[in-house]
């Protein structure tokens, strides 16, 4: 139990009355929070270049020591010793500890080519594996350079990031690379799978999905749904709904952008094959 604030507020017959604020257990009963602390306990230091807040996301335990950790993606980072080498992009990985997060990044991978903007989208994994390990998820592109339209997944253990699993669209399309979301399980099979959105894929946008095991991730998707017209887009935005029907099985929500004044709309997917996706929201891109 400790004190946060004892303030006087009143005097009654010469005796002060304080407003005492208490942090812990009080009378068997476990405190609960109710705000945040305006004052921010961790800030990333700009040291990097390449706009390291662009995508941030809780990734779980990746070292299994008990506290989760965070990850930043840079897409626009660049090595200073080599402006010509700009645009590689990069993620950061902090770990938790009871005192927060760590000062400096723990754990960091630099984009393979110029113009690949690794770390576009950052998202969490979940334990595809099933060894208790959670994994990093991220994506690259083709947007400024030389790189294909990837999604990268990082296992997590004991030592951190050990392990690489990599699927390439092996595309090139002038985008930031494919949307992706992780950290559900879609076949109930105890693993946890990722999805990920190739809005460009085949001129109408591509969306995978691929399902973890004891192996790991599958070289290729264990399901594939394309778009219907082109510059649909489908896939621009991808993220796991959980079970919205209480199924048992998790739901997968899309969303297109289309050019010109097509409508864009949200479908939510259900487990299982064939199934017909339900659209249930539309807007008119030509107002925006």
């Amino acid at each position: 139990m400790r004190i946060l604030r004892a303030q006087a507020i009143a005097s009654i017959g010469g005796r002060s009355i304080f407003l005492i604020v208490l942090c812990g257990a009080l009378f068997g009963h476990v405190a609960r929070a109710q705000f945040f602390d305006p004052d921010a306990a961790w800030s990333a230091p700009g040291t990097f270049y390449g706009q390291w807040s662009r995508s941030v996301s809780g990734v779980g335990d990746v070292n299994g020591d008990g506290f989760d950790d965070v990850l930043l993606g840079g897409p626009f980072y660049f090595t200073p010793c080599c402006p010509s080498s700009n645009q590689q992009g990069g993620v950061l990985l902090y770990y938790g500890a009871a005192s927060g997060l760590s000062a400096s990044h723990d754990w960091v991978e630099i984009g393979s080519f110029p113009g690949t903007t690794l770390g576009y989208r950052v998202a969490a994994a979940g334990d595809v594996n099933g060894d208790g390990f959670d994994e990093l998820l991220f994506n690259s592109g083709s947007g400024f350079g030389d790189g294909t339209h990837q999604v990268h997944v990082r296992y997590g253990s004991s030592t951190g990031p050990s392990g690489a699993w990599d699927f390439d669209d092996g595309s090139m399309y002038g985008a930031l690379g494919p949307a992706v979301d992780g950290g559900a399980d879609v076949n109930g099979d105890g693993f946890d799978d990722i999805i990920a959105g190739f809005s460009r894929a085949g001129g109408v946008g591509i969306v995978r999905v691929f399902h973890g095991s004891a192996l790991g991730l599958p070289v290729a998707p264990d399901w594939e749904q394309s778009g219907e017209t082109t510059n649909q887009r489908f896939g621009h935005f991808v993220t796991f709904a959980g079970d919205v029907n209480g199924d048992g099985f998790d739901d997968a929500l899309v969303a297109d952008d289309p050019t010109g004044t097509d409508l864009s709309s949200i479908e939510l997917y259900y487990p299982g094959f064939p199934r017909c996706p339900m659209r249930f929201y539309a807007l008119d891109t030509a107002l925006s």
